[in-house]
């Protein structure tokens, strides 16, 4: 803008008259003021500002943004009418994009602390319909379920989902994987597994590693749920299809982590540990956290390791050896103490 501003001053004075008024100037100091009166809290006086510079701009993108700042600025200030108003009008004229999903989740959002959950659920449905490519539409999956669960009525979330799988989605997959990751929460909660099961499993076909971002959610939630349920076999089968896509950078190749990983490995190995009764797979389970190179638990796994291979695998060679790494290659381990006193005392000490 100064840029600007400097070479139409420059025209004029080579031209031996005054600079005329760029169109964006009303704008600017529109603009300015509202960001002056926000940073001293006056979010109405604020808002009033922002709403005027967007009509005082030829760029549709900044008039997009200053009018969605009007929306907040006027939501901060308590005029909740209002803020709605133009959360909407922001939502209505530019549909398609992603200020238009942001305004439609904080309409919704704004409804609900209102006490009009209809409202909101209606808001948020609106949104997963209109602006499905939106970024939000995912996070309003997760605010639909909320508010079912919080109802006690999470039978008609799940009609609430059929519904919305009817209208044709399937060319959006992360939105569709939400909606049937959410719902096999609800069936599971529902205590009715086969379906949960079916929507993960739905979910997974539609949703592809690495091109869909639930491609980690959802077999972690099969797992999650088959835990619950005390089916330890089915659970360790789920953490091993998403362990499956487990992969590390080298070089400059990339690769696609997901944050359950070396959860989902330690889980692996307690359950193994614990519930099915096989000491030598868990402890291969354990130690196999140490791949993990980013994760936090690969001190975890070679303690919990060698406490297997001093006790029920009988081989103290291997557990006193795997206790002596630890305490080498892993000086900040919260169970370097535990290591030093079992590393202390016989088999180890002998």
């Amino acid at each position: 803008m100064r840029l600007r501003v400097g070479l139409a001053a420059a025209v004029g004075l080579v031209a031996g008259c005054p600079a005329s008024p760029l169109p964006e100037d009303e704008y600017v100091r529109e603009v300015a003021g509202a960001g002056r009166a926000e940073r001293a809290n006056r979010y109405g006086e604020a808002s009033e500002g922002y709403e005027r510079a967007a009509e005082r701009t030829a760029d549709e993108a900044v008039a997009r943004s200053a009018l969605y700042r009007a929306a907040i600025t006027a939501d901060q200030a308590g005029e909740a009418e209002r803020a709605m108003a133009l959360y909407l009008s922001v939502a209505e004229r530019w549909p398609g994009t992603q200020d238009a999903g942001r305004a439609l989740y904080d309409a919704g959002r704004l409804a609900q602390r209102s006490g009009r959950e209809d409202e909101a659920i209606g808001l948020w449905r609106r949104l997963i319909r209109d602006e499905p490519a939106s970024a939000m539409s995912e996070v309003a999956v997760r605010r639909l379920y909320q508010a079912y669960e919080d109802r006690g009525d999470l039978e008609g979330f799940a009609a609430l989902v059929e519904e919305e799988l009817d209208r044709g989605l399937d060319r959006d997959v992360d939105l569709v994987a939400a909606l049937r990751l959410y719902r096999a929460r609800a069936w599971a909660a529902l205590d009715r597994p086969r379906e949960a099961y079916a929507d993960l499993e739905a979910g997974l076909e539609r949703c592809p590693y690495p091109y869909c971002v639930f491609w980690d959610d959802l077999p972690w939630e099969g797992a999650r749920i088959a835990r619950d349920r005390g089916e330890w076999q089915r659970a360790v089968e789920w953490i091993d299809r998403l362990l499956f896509w487990k992969e590390e950078c080298w070089f400059f190749n990339g690769s696609f982590y997901s944050a359950y990983f070396d959860d989902a490995q330690r889980l692996k190995a307690e359950l193994l540990r614990d519930e099915l009764g096989d000491a030598a797979g868990a402890a291969e389970a354990f130690l196999d956290l140490e791949e993990f190179t980013d994760s936090v638990l690969r001190d975890d796994g070679l303690f919990e390791a060698a406490k297997l291979y001093l006790g029920p695998l009988a081989d103290p060679e291997r557990g006193c050896a795997l206790l002596r790494r630890l305490i080498e290659d892993y000086p900040d381990s919260n169970h370097r103490r535990a290591a030093r006193e079992l590393s202390a005392r016989p088999p180890c000490a002998e």
